[in-house]
């Protein structure tokens, strides 16, 4: 994939691709969209970039199409595991992009990719990373601003931190907010845009989704603490990853697999309980067959007086 960006339009801002790509993008490791190349041609910067299958905004629209035919097996509790593997390799490349010192800025379901196997979580689009001590204008601080051009403000900006949207300044935290929106999407199958923004924006007013009632406490606890309004109450991406969020999720696959493990024995043993049932009633049939054949009396047949 080729990406095109006017070169002195990224030189000038200091928090460009190319400065996020030399740091971040070019690594091993695993949960960071990758830089092939870049070029300058003539003052247009050519960005080559891993290609990739889909992007997470596309994932969520197909599973929660699927969710809403009425013959679909799945259901709102068996897509959390899934859901949730996700959002721990989404969260592993956040951890590791702040360990570098770097915050995203744009963290959103079409800025989250799938690897070409589908499998593999990625986060990408730095475009707008920026350094955590890095002082910028207000105007290159916000990219989603009319006069960027770089995202359109309904997009970012429903995932945007309350310090983002304000100007104020902030750290690593604005990308936390995001992802507790992005991990609600991931828990919650929406059935209409409508639904989605509703429930996003009642987050952000610091009231609990009523999409979000029927998980557990854990997750719940989780979520509110990533969208606090204050960046110092929210959690880092570190703690996120050895919270009980992911302790709960590796219990709850071990319960969902259980009880699966559970209903294969019962629908096997109900199985042969029937093949019994069977042999028994061809047993029944030939016994009556020879005992009318040989007693001459018509079976089961009525006196009638």
């Amino acid at each position: 994939h080729t990406k095109s960006v006017d070169a002195d339009r990224v030189h000038g801002r200091k928090t460009s691709s190319v400065v996020s790509g030399v740091s971040i993008v070019v690594t091993p490791q695993e949960h960071i969209f990758s830089l092939l190349r870049s070029s300058d041609v003539g003052g247009m910067l050519y960005i080559q970039m891993e290609l990739c299958s889909k992007n997470l905004a596309d994932w969520l629209a197909a599973r929660n199409q699927r969710l809403a035919d009425p013959e679909s097996a799945e259901s709102s509790i068996s897509i959390i595991p899934e859901a949730m593997s996700i959002f721990k390799q989404i969260l592993s490349g956040v951890e590791y992009v702040h360990s570098k010192g770097f915050i995203h800025r744009d963290i959103k379901p079409q800025n989250i990719m799938f690897g070409l196997e589908g499998s593999l979580v990625k986060l990408g689009d730095f475009g707008l990373a920026t350094r955590t001590n890095q002082q910028e204008s207000s105007t290159r601080q916000f990219p989603w601003a009319s006069q960027s051009g770089h995202t359109q403000v309904e997009g970012t900006s429903l995932y945007a931190a309350p310090e983002q949207r304000q100007q104020a300044s902030y750290d690593s935290k604005v990308d936390i907010y995001s992802l507790g929106l992005v991990l609600t999407e991931l828990l919650c199958p929406f059935s209409t845009g409508h639904e989605r923004i509703t429930e996003l924006n009642e987050l952000r007013e610091g009231n609990l989704p009523s999409a979000l009632q029927a998980h557990s406490e854990d997750v719940v606890n989780t979520i509110l603490a990533m969208c606090k309004s204050n960046p110092k109450e929210r959690p880092s991406a570190n703690e996120l990853l050895i919270s009980p969020l992911f302790i709960d999720k590796d219990k709850m696959i071990k319960e969902l697999r259980a009880q699966l493990k559970e209903k294969d024995e019962r629908l096997s043993s109900m199985a042969y309980e029937l093949s019994l049932v069977k042999s028994t009633l061809e047993k029944v049939k030939v016994e009556l067959k020879w005992y009318q054949d040989n007693s001459g009396i018509p079976m089961f047949s009525h006196n009638q007086s």
